[in-house]
């Protein structure tokens, strides 16, 4: 940085010195106005940097929050207790196709119907319960067929029915653990998805705060440049001021 002496009077019979030349002195001047100006819209930048910043993480913030909720609710979806039960299911279902035959609405009846079975099949509250009754069903037929050979000429048809009820639960428990199993498989990757989400969320939060400490640290300095570009602007003035009182008065 340049440094502008003050001048004083010189002893009697000497030459006194020439005052600090206006033109470099306004030359400083302006180069000092100069710096202040830029370091100005450099904290300006800093400031708009940082709102958009902010702006744009909130956007983040509210997706990822969202992905959180809808993966959450996937997986409260996909629980055993979510969704209609088994005779719920079936008792609605019956209900809309007779209620569309009796008003003599065939069409809807089995548009109503196929919703309906879509709904079933779609809920895991249906599949569980199903689950239970076929255990029921395995439970009851094994108890038939120890006791058909009691029953003497009945033996042979109870036997039968209970060997088609086994054969008929059986069948249905291979489709019952299928479709729970996508259901668990389901909601396992659906709370994943929600970890995953809460992490990047925790991410972001945590960029954001390192991010605007950042811009606050800069900023600091900014004003801190600020107030010394101020400080040499004035005493630059006070300098040329002082040398031109001089003049005069010389």
């Amino acid at each position: 940085m340049h440094s502008v002496s003050l001048i004083v009077p010189s002893p009697v019979g000497s030459q006194a010195p020439e005052a600090a030349d206006p033109e470099a002195a306004g030359g400083f001047d302006d180069g000092l106005g100069a710096l202040y100006t830029a370091i100005s819209d450099l904290q300006q930048e800093g400031v708009a940097a940082g709102n958009t910043l902010v702006q744009q993480d909130e956007a983040t913030e509210s997706q990822e929050q969202a992905a959180q909720q809808a993966a959450l609710q996937r997986a409260q979806s996909d629980q055993p207790s979510s969704g209609g039960g088994f005779f719920a299911c079936v008792g609605r279902a019956c209900g809309d196709f007779l209620d569309d035959v009796v008003h003599g609405h065939v069409l809807q009846a089995f548009s109503d119907a196929g919703h309906d079975l879509a709904q079933g099949w779609d809920s895991p509250h249906l599949w569980s319960d199903l689950g239970k009754i076929l255990t029921d069903v395995s439970i009851a037929s094994e108890v038939a067929s120890d006791i058909a050979p009691l029953l003497g000429p009945l033996a042979a048809p109870v036997a039968a029915v209970a060997q088609g009820a086994a054969g008929v639960a059986a069948a249905g428990q291979g489709l019952v653990h299928l479709r729970t199993g996508q259901f668990a498989a389901d909601a396992q990757d659906a709370q994943a998805d929600a970890t995953l989400a809460q992490d990047r969320l925790a991410l972001v939060v945590t960029q954001e705060h390192d991010s605007l400490t950042n811009l606050s640290d800069q900023s600091q300095t900014l004003q801190g440049a600020l107030a010394a570009a101020t400080q040499a602007i004035e005493t630059c003035d006070e300098t040329r001021v002082g040398a031109a009182t001089f003049r005069i008065r010389g």
